[in-house]
């Protein structure tokens, strides 16, 4: 960048339509600094030099008015952020209207009878922009070498001050650390343990903890050898039943058609109750019509009316869906059914996920401990705006994946000659395997790293076993992972990152570049991308007060599990997570 022309100009923007109030302070126009305050952290990030004097100024000097801009405007916001919280403890009524933008304080207790109530509300809004804007700012100031050689000692230790006064959870500055556990405490209900909270595994009341994951992790996952059994047994019978069928009364389907299962079924990590997710395969010979949309509409009716005659309950089909399919329930295993047709993602998303879950059996443990408490604490129903279980068995491997000793490689990313001697993350392969998406017949690449025998399979797990970590220190990591470390407003959830942040060491997605390049709306709640399927949001369901709700959840297990190992004053926290 041009640093001192950069400069400048931002520092126009900032000052652009600057007045002075009756009391004599500097007011400046709202849109004006939040424009200058994102512009200022972006110039900040890509600055590779410290400038030229300018106009016999400093491009330090200039640099440090810039953000004595957004220092000004943080101490401006104290006092209306301050404000809703009394009228919080003075019980004002509340009056809802929040915004997307917001991921805490979506509901505000003001007086809705007070006048000027709709204006003190934008100032509200307006400031909690301008402080996360600001943080930006600081911290890109803090995170960049040349940046903060730039700036005089004394306006260093200002930044780091002022930086120690963030709250990551609220997104806002307060006055003192006193006024940040209020803070918290008013939106959670009790204060939240500390990101540096040490969770020791090796001390008894850990040993205890992991002991009793344990069993409930017997109690609540099913045998994986039973559990498939059963289903490929009715899933073979269906299929019989089905080509004999429409072989003898319709012949619509020839007689080498098959069925596979796919999903949560399939998988190994669902539940005993999961549903039976088929795939309706027809010989090469079809493939004309498959490829046909009108076709396959047509053999989807058809199939529904062959499942009602060979006795299949609440037969409902689905023939213009994306994904043509017939749903069902069979009333010899009571397994509610689907098939859909021409679904080869779905298959290799199950292999995959079947993989990971092979590799180590933390993996599927964690999976099934965190869907147990998802669906305990409410936040495991894309009905009512949460999280799918396919999204959180997505987070559960993303983090394993993100441990500083990783459980399981990105294997989207190991070339097919994939050898123990190269680093899972040093390098992407070159191997791909294409196939067309059913609905728009775009190609997706499906390739990952498959053992080839049991040598390459033993690679494969002896890289997990590097890792010697508890499922009890797992969970409580995952929890602090999306309680603290994760950051909403930036990074994609993503199994197949292979970008890097600035030190090299993590891989990461940026949402910035799903905007420019799949076209995904910009906010602070939980984005996941789909491992094949990468312009496909799993997480676009999730509403913005649920988000609240589900950060909510991850903070209070988090406290939870950080208290079983160390002594802490009682709180509001209710219940447990089992």
């Amino acid at each position: 960048y041009d640093v001192t022309n950069n400069i400048a100009f931002i520092m126009d923007a900032l000052s652009e339509d600057r007045t002075t109030s009756p009391e004599g302070e500097v007011v400046y126009h709202r849109n004006s600094v939040l424009k200058g305050l994102a512009q200022l952290s972006t110039v900040l990030k890509g600055i590779r030099n410290p400038g030229k004097i300018s106009k016999g100024v400093l491009p330090g000097l200039q640099l440090q008015k810039c953000i004595h801009i957004a220092m000004d405007a943080i101490q401006n916001g104290h006092k209306i952020i301050e404000k809703v919280a009394e009228k919080k403890l003075a019980g004002k009524r509340t009056l809802t209207v929040g915004s997307e933008g917001d991921m805490f304080g979506g509901d505000a207790e003001v007086d809705a009878a007070e006048e000027g109530v709709d204006e003190f509300w934008r100032q509200w809004k307006y400031y909690c922009k301008v402080h996360a804007e600001a943080h930006a700012v600081i911290e890109s100031a803090m995170i960049q070498p040349i940046v903060w050689a730039m700036l005089t000692p004394s306006f260093q230790n200002q930044l780091s001050n002022l930086n120690s006064l963030f709250c990551p959870l609220l997104q806002k500055f307060y006055r003192s650390f006193n006024h940040i556990n209020i803070a918290r405490k008013d939106e959670f209900g009790f204060i939240p343990a500390p990101m540096s909270a040490v969770v020791k595994g090796s001390s008894c009341d850990a040993q205890v903890a992991e002991a009793a994951i344990q069993q409930l992790v017997s109690r609540i996952s099913p045998s994986s050898e039973a559990f498939l059994s059963k289903r490929f047994v009715a899933c073979k019978q269906l299929q019989q039943a089905l080509v004999l069928h429409c072989a003898d009364a319709t012949g619509f389907l020839p007689m080498n058609t098959e069925l596979a299962i796919y999903g949560s079924s399939a998988n190994n990590f669902g539940a005993e109750g999961a549903d039976l997710d088929m795939c309706l395969i027809l010989p090469p010979s079809y493939a004309a019509v498959e490829q046909d949309a009108e076709k396959r509409s047509q053999i989807i009716e058809r199939l529904g009316d062959a499942l009602s005659k060979i006795g299949m309950l609440n037969v409902k089909t689905r023939a213009t869906a994306r994904i043509p399919i017939v749903e069902f329930k069979d009333p010899l295993t009571g397994f509610d059914c689907d098939i859909s047709m021409k679904n080869p993602l779905a298959l290799r998303n199950t292999s995959l996920l079947r993989l990971y879950s092979d590799l180590d059996s933390r993996v599927r443990s964690l999976a099934f401990v965190v869907k147990h408490w998802a669906k305990a604490r409410h936040c495991n129903s894309p009905i009512h705006g949460t999280l799918s279980s396919y999204g959180f068995i997505l987070c559960v491997l993303h983090f394993l994946q993100n441990r500083p000793v990783p459980v399981i490689p990105n294997l989207q990313a190991l070339p097919a000659d994939w050898t123990d001697h190269i680093p899972p993350h040093t390098m992407r392969g070159s191997s791909q395997e294409w196939f067309m998406h059913a609905s728009d017949g775009s190609l997706c690449d499906t390739y990952y790293y498959t053992p080839t025998n049991a040598a390459s399979f033993d690679m494969l797990t002896s890289f997990a076993k590097r890792n010697t970590e508890t499922i009890f220190e797992l969970l409580v990591e995952f929890f602090r992972y999306f309680a603290w470390n994760f950051d909403y407003k930036r990074q994609v959830v993503s199994i197949d990152a292979i970008d890097y942040t600035l030190n090299g060491s993590e891989p990461v997605v940026w949402k910035i570049d799903k905007a420019e390049k799949d076209g995904w709306m910009q906010h602070d709640r939980l984005s996941i991308e789909d491992p094949f399927e990468k312009w496909y949001d799993v997480a676009h369901v999730v509403k913005p007060t649920q988000m609240h709700h589900i950060r909510k959840e991850f903070l209070r297990a988090f406290t939870i599990c950080s208290r079983i190992v160390r002594e802490e004053e009682p709180d509001s926290i209710p219940g447990s997570i089992s």
